[in-house]
């Protein structure tokens, strides 16, 4: 008769090496939400999303998450909570989940710097392909270029008197359509030129960008907003295709004050590209599939596309050495501040971070400590500034237990969509923890 295999013996976790323990992280650079998009699109096609799409921090950016117990620490306003359960497959281990709530300061198009906006927008032959979705059931769905004159439509219900608007056509070259135009005075001529838009041959990315940067610093107002818009659906087929001096350009000019922010048009667009960009541009970045989705963004979302809030934002989170860091939804993390890119931050957004730890069930943590810090430059002033909030564990346990099962939730479900996890481990994950989630 076989010798039966031992059952390995469980140990608690080893003393910590030190006393506090932190790292710098990231919840995404250019405020994407593209990978969200395309993540559904692709479920309502009955298609299997490309694992890149499955960004956790996307995710969490994109949902809404309730504004509970926030504390103003200055700028912004901020929550913090913590869950502790016993680990699933450790009984002498704790595993604690923790959730930050960031939110920035609210503005409205009366309240927002005017602004000098300079559209660089797609019009090759590309753009002359359907978009996936119609608007209306029975409809023939729009192309990329009707979604694109829609946006440009929609732009003019966000502008108010004082902002100034660029507007530069490409494909495989550039044409300067409108320059210097005032909201406020006959939009005739703006109006014409979207009527007139057709669709005119191969896509040069970079010449157009490097053009659309050209325009913008020949109207910069140091006095207002100076944005670069890039509508595209980013599919090169002249000039360079290397991702590197789009990068570099969009890095030093946002340095100079010119951010950019950017909508990919179309499922199929290229969201590598743009991604890339605009995290280099430090601007926004998303997805826009139907003219819906297109009334959104330049409707609700156009400010937060627009109006940096804190430049240069770097996260850091202090905490026990008797909690072990294990996932994150994070973008990046890194104990040296080096590897971390600092972020910007907009006008009406918030984040949500959700970090998990692992703990020994005998360690007595309540009194010990969970400190967030905020260090961001300060768009106006350009003075850096930090802020903090610190709080003892037994005053975060029990803390925005929703929100924090909202957003292991949204974790499972952008983990499951990668590929990283089976759809087994989700169910134990719903029969553990997250059990009593929605009762």
């Amino acid at each position: 008769m076989p010798t039966p295999t031992p059952k390995p013996t469980l140990s608690p976790l080893p003393p910590p090496p030190n006393a506090r323990e932190s790292f710098y992280f990231s919840y995404d650079d250019s405020a994407s939400t593209a990978g969200v998009e395309l993540v559904k699109q692709a479920l309502s096609a009955n298609q299997l999303p490309k694992p890149e799409w499955a960004r956790p921090w996307e995710f969490l950016n994109y949902e809404n998450f309730d504004h509970i117990n926030q504390e103003s620490t200055g700028l912004f306003k901020v929550s913090i909570g913590l869950t502790r359960n016993s680990h699933p497959n450790h009984p002498l281990l704790d595993s604690y989940e923790l959730g930050v709530h960031v939110t920035a300061p609210y503005r409205c198009k009366e309240t927002r710097k005017n602004l000098v906006l300079t559209i660089v927008a797609d019009v090759s032959n590309s753009m002359t392909h359907y978009a996936p979705l119609a608007d209306e059931a029975g409809k023939t769905p729009p192309t990329r270029l009707e979604l694109l004159k829609a946006g440009l439509q929609q732009l003019l219900t966000q502008l108010k008197p004082g902002d100034v608007i660029n507007l530069v056509t490409f494909a495989s070259k550039s044409f300067h359509e409108i320059e210097g135009y005032a909201f406020g005075n006959d939009p005739t001529a703006y109006l014409e030129v979207l009527k007139k838009m057709e669709p005119l041959g191969n896509t040069n990315l970079q010449a157009a960008l490097e053009d659309g940067y050209r325009v913008a610093e020949a109207h910069y107002d140091a006095t207002k907003l100076n944005r670069v818009l890039f509508m595209t659906d980013a599919q090169p087929t002249e000039g360079s295709r290397d991702f590197e001096p789009l990068k570099a350009l969009a890095a030093r000019r946002n340095q100079q004050g010119i951010y950019l922010s950017a909508i990919g048009l179309g499922y199929e667009h290229n969201q590598e590209l743009l991604n890339a960009i605009t995290e280099a541009g430090r601007g926004a970045y998303t997805s826009v599939v139907s003219k819906t989705d297109m009334k959104e963004v330049m409707g609700d979302r156009f400010i937060a596309m627009m109006d940096l809030a804190a430049r240069n934002v770097r996260f850091k989170l202090e905490y026990p050495g008797q909690l072990y860091h294990g996932e994150s939804a994070a973008e990046q993390v890194s104990t040296d501040p080096g590897k971390v890119q600092p972020t910007n931050f907009s006008f009406n957004t918030s984040q949500y971070f959700w970090e998990q730890f692992k703990a020994n069930k005998t360690d007595n943590l309540q009194n010990q400590k969970i400190k967030l810090e905020i260090r961001y430059t300060d768009p106006e002033s350009r003075q850096v500034k930090t802020e903090t909030l610190e709080k003892t564990v037994v005053e975060l346990l029990g803390r925005d237990k929703g929100n924090i099962q909202a957003a292991h939730m949204v974790y499972l479900f952008s983990s499951l969509a990668k590929g990283s996890i089976s759809g087994a481990e989700v169910r134990t994950e719903l029969d553990g923890p997250l059990k009593d989630v929605g009762k």
